[in-house]
C-alpha cells in the first residue's frame, strides 16, 4: 500500500504489545489496585490508632452519602478495579481494629 513492499516492523510490535502483553498489563493493573487498597486500609488503621476512628467513620459515611456511592459492590470486581475500598468495608475495618484495640 502506498508504494511500500514490506510490512513495517512497528506494526508487528504494536500487535505484540496490544494483544500478547494485554494479560501482563491487566495483572499489573490489578497489582497496583491491590497496593492502593492496602495503603487505604493502612491509612485508616493509622487514623484509628491516633484516636480518630469515630471521626473517620463519620467522614466515610458522609462521603458515601454525598457521592451517592453504591453501598454494596461485588467483592471480586471491587478488588480488581476499585483503587479505594467501598465505605462499608472501610468502616467495618476501622470498627474491627477498634474492637481489637480494646
Amino acid at each position: 500500500a502506498f508504494g511500500f513492499t514490506d510490512t513495517p516492523t512497528i506494526i508487528g510490535m504494536m500487535l505484540v504489545f496490544q494483544f500478547v502483553l494485554a494479560l501482563y498489563n491487566q495483572l499489573a493493573s490489578i497489582g497496583m489496585v491491590l497496593h492502593s487498597r492496602s495503603a487505604e486500609f493502612g491509612a485508616d488503621e493509622f487514623a484509628a490508632k491516633l484516636g480518630h476512628g469515630e471521626n473517620l467513620i463519620s467522614a466515610l459515611t458522609k462521603l458515601g452519602v454525598d457521592n451517592l456511592s453504591m453501598p454494596i459492590n461485588d467483592s471480586l470486581y471491587s478488588w480488581c478495579t476499585h483503587t479505594h475500598p467501598p465505605a462499608v468495608e472501610r468502616v467495618a475495618a476501622v470498627r474491627a481494629f477498634q474492637a481489637k484495640k480494646e
